[in-house]
């Protein structure tokens, strides 16, 4: 799975959109998928989307699998794939500077390891495989 966007856990996520989670929760198990389900009805009106890929590990963007290519169906080029990836970097931003969010410093996951604060930084190229 290839993601475009910010790599971030919950809490940032509702940070970073001004968001409160205030809805009842049937079981602690379920907070994961009820507060995606809450973001992206949020967010989705900017544009971008809120995937879950990991227990802490969530991403604020879009989805490339599609994108790309199937490699079992077709092939694209490296000037194609840098064309998609570049516009859809832009998507990120321009979907990101619509809701208004401030990007001055953001705390982005990682799968092992420590978060890390960064200052203003451009959307990530996302590889997670499971």
């Amino acid at each position: 799975m290839v993601y475009i966007g910010y790599p971030v856990n919950i809490e940032e996520a509702l940070r970073l959109f001004n968001l409160t989670f205030n809805e009842q929760l049937k079981s602690p198990y379920h907070y994961d998928v009820q507060t995606r389900d809450f973001i992206n009805r949020e967010i989705n009106k900017f544009g971008i989307n809120y995937y879950i890929l990991d227990k802490n590990l969530h991403v604020i963007g879009f989805d490339l699998d599609n994108k790309l290519g199937d490699f079992s169906k077709n092939h694209i080029s490296i000037d194609e794939s840098v064309m998609i990836l570049l516009e859809y970097k832009k998507k990120v931003k321009d979907a990101m500077k619509l809701a208004n969010v401030d990007l001055s410093e953001i705390e982005i996951t990682h799968m092992e390891g420590e978060d890390v604060i960064m200052n203003n930084p451009e959307p990530f190229l996302i590889n997670y495989n499971y």
